[in-house]
């Protein structure tokens, strides 16, 4: 058997099976920026903008990572609850001290 018949061609097969490479979501808004398209997948143009966020498990590395993601987004100033089994740990302490006039921390009832 000639081996160069066996060989797997990555463009070919690109070109079959993704003729139309996949847009960011920058383009498709870029197409769809009316308020129908939006209300299609469930947005609308004239919602109010986000400025409170609960982040749950803030002081796990997830939590206080997203609170971090959230104090360092210079487009809005984000007030942030956030939320952990024990408010008087040294762990809440130090999310909280990342900006304490941003932050308040909350013991949530799983309940």
């Amino acid at each position: 058997s000639n081996p160069k018949c066996l060989q797997h061609d990555v463009e070919q097969t690109e070109e079959v099976m993704y003729p139309r490479k996949p847009q960011p979501f920058k383009d498709w808004l870029l197409v769809n920026s009316d308020s129908e398209a939006f209300e299609r997948v469930g947005l609308s143009i004239d919602a109010p903008d986000i400025l409170e966020v609960t982040v749950f498990g803030a002081t796990g590395m997830q939590g206080t990572s997203v609170v971090k993601g959230l104090l360092a987004d210079t487009r809005k100033s984000y007030k942030i609850r956030a939320t952990t089994r024990h408010p008087d740990s040294l762990k809440a302490k130090a999310v909280q001290s990342l900006d304490p006039a941003r932050i308040t921390l909350v013991e949530p009832d799983y309940d």
